[in-house]
């Protein structure tokens, strides 16, 4: 089975096999399409359920009951997620514009410049121990984090753990780093994401849990929380250092990075740093949370902004409303690089960089 996405022109855009994506990321798949795009799925026999044009939505919801369209005998699972996307079509708001204009407050040459290159050392301190990444002009890194090594191992050990904290506990106990811009007065926590991809993205769970740090935080990703507890101490004793003489703090990361970011961020503002309340900037991060804890965490964390490029499927993850229960927090920042393949919309350095670009003007180049 395969689902494939189709535009105006009838051709494929994308295609997803049921062995990673299949019948859970349908919901995902369909809630990027547009008013009057298509959407096609093929099986091998050669039946088709066509979703196409303007009436897509009535088209797929009469096959899914039967209706006028030609009955596919496939999946009640299926079938039921096509009639619940039909039936909450006029609920759906727009996932993406690509006209958008970035938001007021957002400067792309800063994230391009700045809070990039900090995500990416987030990587390379676990790529290269005990060497000295490269960070922006005027940087400098006052500590890692790191997680807690009993913690770290059981994660990794109990059966019951989150597939996705799995992941990113097996790649390292180094999570990122912490560190300031003297002369700027800008201290940063950057948490790295996953070395790998496809170990996780296809096996997404959405397991919730209350929010530990403040109270009446809302439900929060299981597997998330999971990990910054094991780095919570980490943070908490280097956090002074980074912030000695700054009066201004940045939190970022990239990936499941991003969403580390959101989840320490309550946590930062309320408990490690009162007064100073962190500014954030992800990278291509997953919901942290479900509904009540991006209404909470947008109260506690004024300034977030959440830098999605259009082709990449993890921003979607784990599913939102209204399809599914979790909510994504801040604001959206949207890019489009261009299409290209799971693994390479999701990087940085081939699609997030040059998205970041598109919102610059031609030739910029960072000083």
């Amino acid at each position: 089975m395969a689902i494939r996405i189709r535009g105006k022109s009838g051709k494929s855009r994308l295609k997803f096999g049921r062995d990673r994506s299949g019948l859970g990321l349908l919901p995902l798949v369909t809630s990027w399409l547009p008013p009057g795009r298509g959407l096609d799925l093929v099986f091998p026999p050669g039946d088709r359920c066509g979703c196409e044009g303007s009436g897509g939505w009535q088209a797929c919801a009469a096959a899914a009951g039967g209706g006028s369209v030609a009955p596919c005998a496939y999946s009640a699972a299926l079938l039921g997620s096509l009639r619940q996307l039909c039936h909450n079509r006029e609920r759906i708001e727009p996932m993406f514009d690509f006209n958008a204009p970035a938001p007021t407050g957002f400067h792309a040459d800063y994230a391009l410049c700045v809070m990039i290159p900090l995500s990416e050392a987030a990587y390379a301190v676990m790529n290269q121990p005990g060497v000295v990444p490269q960070l922006p002009p005027g940087f400098q890194m006052t500590g890692l984090i790191q997680a807690d090594e009993p913690m770290r191992q059981a994660i990794l050990n109990l059966p019951n753990q989150s597939k996705v904290a799995k992941a990113m506990m097996d790649d390292s106990s180094i999570f990122g780093l912490m560190g300031k811009n003297p002369a700027t007065k800008t201290a940063f926590v950057a948490f790295r994401g996953t070395q790998t991809f496809d170990d996780w993205v296809g096996d997404f769970d959405a397991l919730f849990e209350p929010y530990k740090y403040v109270p009446n935080g809302g439900q929060v990703h299981m597997g998330f929380q999971s990990i910054y507890n094991a780095l919570h101490d980490s943070v908490a004793a280097g956090i002074s250092a980074a912030i000695a003489g700054c009066n201004d703090l940045l939190v970022t990361g990239h990936s499941l990075g991003g969403a580390l970011a959101v989840t320490a961020g309550p946590d930062i503002a309320k408990n490690l740093t009162p007064s100073l309340v962190p500014e954030l900037i992800t990278f291509a991060g997953p919901a942290a949370g479900l509904s009540d804890f991006a209404r909470f965490f947008d109260l506690v964390i004024p300034s977030c902004y959440r830098v999605v490029n259009f082709w990449d499927v993890v921003p979607r993850l784990p599913p939102q409303l209204p399809i599914g229960r979790y909510e994504q927090t801040g604001t959206s920042v949207n890019v489009d690089p261009g299409f290209a393949l799971p693994v390479e919309a999701h990087s940085l350095e081939k699609s997030y960089v040059p998205g970041l670009l598109k919102l610059l003007a031609p030739g910029y180049t960072c000083a």
